[in-house]
């Protein structure tokens, strides 16, 4: 058995060690729960019209936004275009320059109009996301964000063991003592926090990390090899695609490849997220994958909604959101808890040098 030392001394210096980073993560996330307001006010120039999805799909066609990016950047590839999820969002394509640089551009959804274009640093919420999943530096980010959420769930599975009081102390355990010196008051507010928030910040890390392995594990998919000068029109592919799930709005459109479109349609009746998914060849025309909402087990299909709390509506979020300030606060809490002791044991140390006592061997003097 692992002794509260030992208990204690790993979740120091593992939290130590990722505190940076956790709170990055809690912060990000935190605002990320709030993306779908926050998207449409801080990636577009101005407000948008109010339209709902099926509108915007029908007074803009997908051959005309295709020929917009093409004037504006015709040696530029379309790697993803996602269609608006609300009704003051605008289309979203994901371009890849001639330099290989990722590039975005923001899309009026009645006439086509360019609202933003640039790199991530002119979309705040997309670099956002990057943030938060990739460290903004792709798959080795990614990888850092894998490392992280261990750490993140090994402070927080030592902490609550070594804080578990015995049997009867339970109330003790849960209490602030509030007389007390405001060192002593923080200590015991970081471990009680730390001790109801386990559960929810256990399962945010979990969560978090099935979605990061398998982004870290997968091939890289096939870059498009077409520029939006020659690329082949996607509508028809669209059109195609919608045959087999009428009715469901466009979540968005992947380039996989030279050939292979896959289209990707909301399916809120399975989930916050649920997608059912079409891949069509580009080329020959046809369909060559179907994959329905309910028989879709990718794992940000399954993660996210637990991740974000939106499996559970309201209560979800609120979840969510405690386990980020809880995450957040104990990200500031136990450094600041540390630093205080260690500058502590600093002053006794150069008082010792010094020849004065400390003033704890002051109390014990004059006590005797």
């Amino acid at each position: 058995m692992i002794s509260k030392r030992a208990l204690y001394q790993l979740h120091k210096y593992c939290g130590l060690i990722a505190a940076v980073f956790i709170l990055i993560q809690a912060a990000s996330g935190l605002l990320l729960l709030f993306q779908d307001t926050l998207s449409p006010r801080l990636d577009t120039k101005e407000p948008l019209p109010q339209t709902t999805d099926g509108a915007a799909a029908d007074t803009v066609r997908l051959r005309r936004l295709q020929a917009v990016l093409a004037t504006a950047h015709p040696n530029a590839t379309l790697r993803r275009l996602d269609f608006p999820s609300q009704a003051d969002a605008p289309y979203l394509a994901h371009l890849t320059d001639p330099d290989s640089c990722a590039r975005y551009v923001a899309l009026d959804p009645k006439s086509a109009g360019i609202l933003r274009d640039g790199s991530v640093w002119r979309f705040p919420a997309i670099a956002l996301l990057r943030l938060h999943d990739q460290m903004l530096t792709g798959r080795p980010g990614t990888a850092v964000i894998i490392l992280v959420g261990l750490a993140t769930l090994m402070v927080t599975l030592a902490g609550l063991a070594h804080w578990w009081p015995r049997p009867g102390r339970w109330r003790q355990s849960l209490t602030i003592h509030w007389s007390q010196p405001a060192r002593m008051i923080l200590r015991q507010g970081h471990r009680i926090l730390g001790a109801v928030a386990a559960v929810v910040i256990a399962i945010s890390a979990l969560t978090g990390l099935t979605l990061a392995v398998p982004m870290v594990l997968a091939a890289p998919s096939p870059s498009p090899t077409a520029t939006l000068a020659t690329m082949s029109d996607w509508d028809g592919a669209l059109a195609l695609a919608r045959a087999r799930f009428p009715g469901h709005p466009v979540r968005d459109l992947r380039s996989r490849g030279a050939d292979l479109l896959d289209v990707y349609f909301r399916a809120p009746e399975y989930g916050p997220v649920a997608v059912h998914q079409v891949t069509i060849d580009l080329m020959s025309g046809h369909e060559t994958l179907s994959v329905p909402a309910d028989r879709n087990t990718d794992a940000w299909v399954v993660a996210l909604p637990i991740h974000t709390g939106g499996i559970a509506g309201a209560a979800g979020f609120g979840f969510a959101l405690f386990a980020g300030l809880s995450l957040a606060m104990l990200a500031i809490t136990g450094p600041a808890l540390w630093l205080h002791l260690a500058l502590a044991k600093a002053r006794n140390r150069r008082r010792r040098m010094a020849g004065a006592p400390s003033p704890v061997t002051a109390i014990q003097k004059v006590r005797s």
